[in-house]
């Protein structure tokens, strides 16, 4: 999917993993990702326990160079939308589980690099996750 704003092309990738805590959108192009925004649904199981919503920036090591996360408690049998997106302050603009996570205004996403969306607290492997990432190809 693209979407062409001001000479700009922007494309969107989706992706839904059922029983898991976690999905991992790999670069494998030859062009670098810049990341606009991110719509994650994170749906959580009757599993007790606290989930941490969080993105990471993973290298192709593979090491987390950067962790953007949510201060919001998500508890079990909960489902939320999560907007990681820059501009926003932490978790300042909730509307019902509609849930703004700050990330930075330039976030690069090189090739080989992958952003790993999950519960860092690593709770239930029963959870569901689906995410939209819009980002603009950027060549070097």
């Amino acid at each position: 999917m693209s979407f062409i704003d001001a000479g700009v092309t922007r494309l969107g990738t989706y992706k839904t993993n059922v029983a898991t805590n976690a999905v991992t959108l790999l670069n494998n192009s030859n062009v670098y990702w810049k990341a606009l925004w991110v719509f994650m649904f994170y749906a959580s199981s009757a599993t007790a326990g606290n989930r941490n919503i969080a993105v990471a920036l993973i290298d192709n090591v593979p090491s987390p160079q950067a962790i953007f996360g949510s201060n919001f408690v998500h508890t079990a049998s909960l489902g939320a939308g999560y907007n990681f997106f820059n501009g926003t302050s932490m978790d300042t603009i909730k509307n019902g589980l509609d849930i703004k996570v700050p990330i930075p205004e330039n976030l690069i996403v090189p090739p080989g690099f992958s952003l790993t969306f999950y519960d860092y607290n690593n709770i239930s492997i029963s959870d569901t996750i689906s995410v939209y990432f819009e980002y603009e190809k950027i060549n070097t």
